[in-house]
């Protein structure tokens, strides 16, 4: 599986910040949902998102929140992630991140702009698939870029 794109929205209810990765086919949904709202119902715009996606975006509420306002269960595997290891065990590591920023060979990448050269070196193998993606967003690269389970960027 791919991912092609983040939604981040902040929790209105407990201020968490919450990322939710999303497939090809999902960003496509998407995109068509952001551009003709509200002449479709979530629905039927986005048939792929889930219920506690389609709330993430249609409200912002994150997925812990969802629990608690409407007694659901999250499905054990889903696409959000945080800071918060509530949201998701696997937590974006501020250190992790820093380490990679402040890593020595980063620092030629950067010089040159090589951002997908940074992000596909050894440097950045301590990184994880939703920090990859995040670093992706950041400097606008999903456009052109997408990400695999095991972590591989490789052109669209």
């Amino acid at each position: 599986m791919y991912y092609t794109g983040v939604i981040e929205n902040m929790c209105p209810m407990c201020g968490r910040t919450v990322y939710l990765k999303i497939t090809e086919n999902k960003q496509d949904e998407y995109d068509c949902y952001s551009t003709e709202y509200p002449s479709k119902s979530i629905q039927s715009a986005l048939p792929s998102f889930d219920k506690f996606e389609r709330e993430f975006i249609k409200t912002g509420y994150c997925p812990v929140c969802q629990k608690k306002i409407f007694c659901a269960k999250l499905p054990a595997e889903n696409g959000f992630f945080s800071l918060d290891a509530e949201v998701n065990p696997d937590v974006i590591r501020e250190d992790a991140i820093d380490a990679f920023l402040m890593h020595p060979s980063f620092a030629s990448f950067q010089n040159r702009k090589d951002w997908i050269g940074a992000i596909k070196s050894e440097c950045a193998q301590e990184l994880t698939v939703n920090e990859k993606l995040l670093f992706l967003e950041e400097f606008d690269l999903l456009d052109h870029y997408k990400i695999s389970d095991d972590g591989t960027v490789i052109p669209k």
